[in-house]
């Protein structure tokens, strides 16, 4: 037998291969969630890099900013100066035009702090009596601040010359201060009201942390 003479097998099918592809695997869910996700837009980009900084800023505005509300004794400091005191008697109170207020000369003149508070009222006109309490004649060149001042002006004044100037210590002068619930009729003419007056003592006490006696 020869090999041309050799018996043919089945013919192969004509046309195309088909083939069966193999199904895509499943995303996963988050895979699904970050397609899903709305992309930053480029332009967007620095306002995003700032968003830090802009947060830190924002948090330092939220501070509260410090109290701008003075004490007795500082208001009083700036009632010396706006009211003219400090031209006659110093700044320091070291004295000048007028006697000297600093190193306990005040406290020397005025030991009770409502003595001190009627003279301002009064002046050099109507206070004589007080002055030559102390031993001293009144010159006539103190000016009468009591239609010039409020009541409360001229408790802050007379608290920064005895504390700040005269260095009084706040307990030394807390019993003479309940005097101070006499002065609204002693000067009727001046609208002095006993609201006013407790009011004022409160602050003291609360502020200087002292001991007010009370009223009668």
């Amino acid at each position: 037998m020869t090999g041309g003479n050799l018996p043919k097998g089945p013919a192969a099918p004509s046309g195309p291969i088909s083939t069966t592809k193999a199904a895509a695997k499943p995303l996963a869910p988050y895979d699904v969630a970050s397609a899903r996700r709305t992309r930053i837009p480029v332009w967007a980009m620095p306002v995003v890099a700032i968003l830090p900084l802009w947060a830190f800023l924002y948090a330092g505005t939220m501070t509260k900013p410090p109290s701008t509300t003075l004490t007795l004794v500082e208001a009083g400091s700036e009632v010396y100066g706006a009211a003219g005191c400090a031209g006659c008697h110093g700044a320091g109170g070291g004295g000048g035009v007028g006697p000297a207020l600093a190193k306990g000369a005040v406290i020397a003149t005025y030991p009770n702090p409502v003595d001190q508070v009627r003279w301002l009222i009064l002046g050099s006109a109507g206070g004589g009596e007080l002055y030559a309490k102390a031993g001293k004649a009144s010159k006539g060149g103190m000016p009468a601040f009591g239609k010039t001042l409020t009541l409360d002006q001229i408790v802050e004044v007379v608290l920064h010359e005895r504390q700040t100037i005269s260095g009084q210590k706040p307990e030394a002068d807390a019993e003479g201060w309940a005097d101070l619930r006499k002065v609204p009729e002693e000067f009727p003419d001046l609208g002095y009201t006993k609201d006013q007056v407790e009011r004022i003592l409160e602050e003291i006490s609360a502020q200087e942390g002292v001991t007010i006696p009370e009223g009668e």
